[in-house]
């Protein structure tokens, strides 16, 4: 039973291919909001969300991890959020110094078949790597902690068994940001049939602004749904606050705008904000809202 829960992305792919059309409780699954000063230095903010059927229960098995004695030589020890019955799986981590990273559920596009059981045992007989570990697999075996690296290995070296987004900054003053958006086989396809590329917060075009960069679980090339505005509510924030000058400014913006209204919902179990650059990550576990399950 507990071996399930590796493939919680996965089970999660089968019960929701696609987002809710009418409001209702299970339309969230995360946002990432990251956030660069005017020197480059990105903070990560993190809300993590599950359905409220059992995001009471979550709360209080919420955890930080330390993982120490990475067997990979040259790898450091490093910390991750999680919760107590995924807690050899890591969703949110940081390597202190190089990189912080963490995986939003992503729909089903319209175009593509939406996943059966079968077809998901297949992907899982095959050997493929659940989502759940992909960074313990990208960190601790192969030794990916630095950004350009890991954007490359989610983007190419990577068979999963269903739809994923991750979310990526690295430390430095670089405004090294990206949103990798993933089919089973590789990088999104949009509907024409080409691949997608990563996208790079200093490198969202001309009209689009440069100091950050929002993913909750729709195509960046999509519009919001008009019953699940969170990343829209979060740029607006992020925009209403402006470009700031230092790391400690931009902090207080990010941990304003996830944990805003509209961008938090009765879904979220916990907000991360990470800071890479300075080794710096802090959970909150979300007992500010109430879901309709808690006690």
């Amino acid at each position: 039973y507990l071996s399930a829960w590796f493939y919680v992305a996965e089970l999660e792919a089968v019960l929701f291919p696609v987002h809710p059309t009418a409001a209702g409780d299970d339309g969230a699954w995360c946002t990432a909001a990251m956030v660069a000063d005017a020197d480059g230095t990105v903070i990560h903010g993190r809300d993590l969300d599950h359905p409220q059927d059992y995001a009471p229960y979550a709360k209080a098995v919420t955890l930080n991890l330390n993982i120490v004695n990475v067997p990979h030589e040259g790898v450091p020890d490093y910390k991750a959020a999680g919760l107590a019955w995924l807690a050899a799986s890591t969703v949110t981590a940081e390597v202190p110094g190089h990189l912080s990273m963490q995986t939003n559920s992503r729909y089903y596009p319209s175009y593509e078949t939406w996943p059966t059981k079968r077809g998901m045992f297949d992907y899982i007989q095959e050997g493929r790597l659940p989502v759940a570990q992909t960074y313990r697999e990208m960190i601790e075996r192969r030794g990916v902690i630095d950004f350009d690296e890991a954007v490359d290995f989610t983007s190419n070296h990577l068979p999963l068994s269903c739809p994923i987004y991750f979310a990526m900054v690295g430390a430095g003053s670089d405004f090294k940001a990206a949103v990798v958006s993933r089919d089973e086989d590789g990088l999104a396809v949009y509907a024409n049939g080409t691949r997608t590329e990563p996208l790079y917060l200093d490198k969202q075009g001309d009209e689009a602004n440069d100091w950050y960069l929002v993913q909750t679980n729709y195509d960046p090339w999509e519009e919001d749904s008009p019953y699940d505005p969170r990343r829209t509510v979060a740029e607006n924030c992020i925009k209403e606050h402006g470009k700031t000058a230092d790391v400690a400014s931009t902090t207080d913006v990010v941990m304003d705008c996830v944990f805003k209204d509209g961008v938090s919902t009765g879904n979220t179990i916990y907000t991360a904000i990470m800071d890479p650059t300075d080794s710096q990550i802090t959970t909150y576990v979300r007992y500010d809202i109430t879901t309709t399950n808690d006690a």
